[in-house]
């Protein structure tokens, strides 16, 4: 198990791939310090629940070897650098939000509010997702009747002009 995890912190140190993990398609992945932490977290995990089930007798792991791995730590948290000014006023251009709606919302979804709040909070896109999705679902055409929706009931956001 030492050389597991000292192994790990080689590959790490030295930005070696890993053994089995892989990235994206077509492109060479390395050990980070975050990918490293995953592994040793869940390769813990995995030899735990074969002991509390009693499958690692079964494999032949003993317990001594399983209670080796040592804990994960800490993960890593890093903050996203800010986009530059020009990246950060693309989104916001009428243009560009015509252009998402008519690709993306045809049947008006209320994905240009979503895009919107986006860019009025700055929040990620998850965040505001799970603060818009129940109004989202609960205007939908499809959910209720067509006719039926009025853009005040929109109180979430301002309603759109267009």
């Amino acid at each position: 198990m030492q050389r597991f995890a000292a192994d790990q912190l080689h590959r790490e140190r030295e930005h070696l791939p890993p053994i089995a993990a892989r990235g994206v398609p077509g492109k060479q992945s390395i050990v980070t310090q975050n990918t490293c932490h995953a592994v040793v977290r869940n390769t813990r995990r995995l030899l735990r629940a074969a002991l509390e089930s009693g499958k690692a007798q079964r494999f032949g792991l003993n317990r001594a070897f399983i209670t080796a791995m040592s804990p994960a730590g800490t993960m890593v948290r890093r903050t996203r650098p800010p986009f530059p000014d020009g990246v950060a006023r693309a989104p916001a251009d009428e243009a560009n939000r015509r252009k998402l709606t008519d690709a993306y919302d045809p049947f008006d979804c209320r994905m240009r509010d979503v895009w919107e709040a986006i860019i009025i909070t700055g929040r990620r896109y998850g965040e505001v997702l799970k603060l818009v999705v129940a109004p989202v679902i609960e205007d939908h055409p499809r959910v209720r009747g067509a006719d039926s929706l009025r853009a005040e009931d929109a109180g979430w956001l301002t309603p759109r002009t267009d």
